[in-house]
């Protein structure tokens, strides 16, 4: 039986996200083009909802996610705005006069689910029709994995783990080399992104990124983390998360190194 996912909502909370797609050991389906619309695909869906990226790492048959739900429901005006930043001028607004309406937008903006569900959905179907040969059916191999964050360190470790994959799969030396995640967020988007009759997008923007709203100027570790920095709690005034100790995915059973550990090799 599909057993329900544990939501913590008393107070802010961080999630390790993660999915993979369907296919034998061995099979990396996304190429250049293919993480590019990926990455542009979790910018864009991510302006809809209230849940702060702090990390979104695309690699060649999986990608990973960190992000912040906050504990309340964005207000209305924080609904209209994500809205309207997400559909744009031209499409027909809902009645933000009906707060049942405001609620229900309110609470699925607020909801992981909802956020990996459009991400996945939208990028599989520009993935379908974009094949030489056209395709059809799912594209991932099930649920995605996703994991709340506790402990004092589990926030870091999982950053570190996350944005050192590409450095770990010999991608790049570092992560901020990295063009496909947000830690390289600011490097020039070469590749162009195929479109169909039905896709609207022309391509990739070159211009920066806009910074999640959860990364502010701080003093991280400069060597790990050259593009970024500190991670600190997304929205003034917000409690800090009951933190105690998790492995992120993928992780073996003894556990993540440090960031002492991964700057001093």
């Amino acid at each position: 039986m599909r057993m329900a996912r544990i939501r913590y909502d008393r107070e802010m909370c961080y999630y390790h996200l993660m999915n993979r797609v369907a296919g034998e050991a061995g099979y990396f389906p996304f190429g250049d083009v293919e993480k590019e619309k990926l990455f542009q695909l979790s910018v864009q869906v991510a302006r809809f909802y209230s849940l702060d990226l702090l990390s979104f790492v695309c690699m060649g048959n999986h990608w990973h996610a960190v992000c912040a739900a906050p504990a309340e429901p964005p207000s209305r005006d924080e609904v209209i705005a994500n809205w309207q930043a997400a559909k744009g001028k031209l499409a027909i607004e809902p009645n933000w006069d009906d707060a049942e309406t405001v609620a229900n937008l309110g609470a699925r903006m607020r909801d992981i689910s909802c956020f990996v569900k459009d991400l996945q959905q939208r990028f599989t179907c520009w993935f379908n029709r974009t094949r030489l040969k056209r395709r059809r059916g799912g594209l991932w191999a099930g649920r995605f994995k996703g994991v709340i964050l506790e402990g004092c360190t589990a926030l870091w470790d999982c950053l570190t783990y996350v944005e050192m994959n590409p450095v770990r799969a010999g991608l790049a030396e570092a992560p901020g080399d990295y063009r496909l995640q947000i830690c390289g967020h600011s490097r020039p988007l070469a590749f162009a992104v195929p479109s169909s009759t039905n896709d609207h997008s022309t391509g990739i923007s070159s211009s920066r990124i806009e910074l999640p709203r959860a990364l502010v100027e701080g003093s991280a570790d400069s060597c790990l983390l050259p593009h970024r920095g500190s991670v600190s709690q997304p929205r003034v005034g917000a409690a800090a998360p009951t933190l105690g100790c998790c492995r992120p995915l993928d992780q073996p059973q003894s556990g993540l190194r440090s960031l002492a550990a991964l700057t001093s090799t």
